[in-house]
């Protein structure tokens, strides 16, 4: 078949599909009619769910500032089930569009199956006021209602952008909760982690992890122990919102030089610290350490913040990369 003959056919297929454009109008129109009373309704629960979590985003920051963690574990609740419900209007909003676009395709054919049948007459062939006036309403229309999907389109992405925290998992992230311009010491304040050594059997052997007291994830942690006898690093990234999380040891050997310490020195006359890398935050706290039987430590922050020391400046660029290190060296 041939370019022209191809180009007749379809014409001609054109011509033909006329008579079911009023019954497609009547449908699409439909359609449409619901998609524009539906889009009332989105609109209103949107702007109502945009405005609550707005009003929670503030509260949450009061419940961080004052510290409470029965409070925060309540505005945790409330704002996922806010934004629960805004979940659910997004994907209403992101179908109505899929529909709209479907539906620009429909009317393209139709504008064109119309424009074929109405430009040409019998008695006097092509009319180009019938074609100028169906094509420039068509393309008008169908311009129009591309335009429209896209402002909705632009204007959901836009307030989905502005609140990215949809779970309990997001809640738990440090990098979403920053951009809401909640203090980043308050976080640590809460979550307080502190780390927990257990040693026991025969072999020289130890095993440590990181416990909060309000689970946060996103975030790294260096423990550092620097006494006369030894310096140890030890440096943790806590990606999931975990109320522990062990730290792995590379080496069996690390395991061994941790134990021979506790073992011959302890946490007593060492100088103990904790430095909490955030965002872009870095934070150093001297270290508390409770000692809570012959094979069991606790190492927590302090309440303040120390600044006026910090921990080697290798050490501190492996922490803001979030690697995961123990280094060990006795002097």
């Amino acid at each position: 078949m041939s370019i022209k003959a191809f180009f007749e056919y379809v014409w001609s297929l054109l011509v033909d599909s006329s008579d079911v454009v009023e019954y497609v109008g009547w449908i699409t129109a439909s359609i449409f009619a619901i998609i524009a009373v539906f889009s009332i309704f989105l609109a209103f629960q949107f702007q109502v769910n945009v405005s609550d979590s707005g009003k929670l985003i503030g509260k949450m920051r009061e419940v961080f500032k004052n510290r409470k963690i029965e409070d925060l574990i309540n505005v945790r609740e409330e704002f996922i089930s806010v934004n629960s419900k805004f979940v659910i209007v997004t994907n209403a909003v992101d179908i109505t569009q899929r529909v709209i676009k479907f539906l620009i395709g429909i009317w393209s054919v139709s504008g064109l199956s119309v424009l074929a049948r109405e430009s040409f007459s019998d008695d006097m062939g092509f009319n180009l006021i019938r074609f100028c006036l169906i094509a420039s309403v068509t393309i008008l229309f169908l311009y129009f209602v591309s335009k429209l999907s896209q402002i909705i389109s632009d204007f959901s992405s836009t307030e989905a952008e502005k609140n990215q925290i949809y779970n309990q998992e997001d809640l738990c992230d440090i990098e979403k909760l920053i951009p809401m311009r909640i203090d980043v010491t308050d976080i640590i304040y809460l979550s307080n982690p502190a780390f927990s050594f257990s040693t026991w059997g025969d072999e020289p052997y130890v095993e440590t992890s990181i416990e909060q007291n309000v689970v946060f994830s996103n975030f790294n942690i260096l423990l550092t122990i620097i006494s006369e006898e030894v310096q140890i690093f030890i440096g943790a990234s806590i990606k999931n919102p975990k109320k522990s999380t062990s730290v792995l040891f590379s080496s069996l050997n690390d395991r061994e030089k941790i134990n021979q310490f506790l073992f011959e020195h302890g946490f007593t006359s060492s100088d103990i610290s904790i430095t909490i890398s955030a965002g872009d935050i870095l934070s150093h706290y001297m270290a508390q350490v409770e000692v809570l039987n012959e094979d069991n430590y606790k190492i927590s922050m302090g309440t303040e913040i120390n600044n006026s020391w910090s921990p080697p400046s290798d050490k501190i660029d492996l922490l803001r990369q979030g690697q995961e290190f123990v280094s060990v060296h006795f002097n």
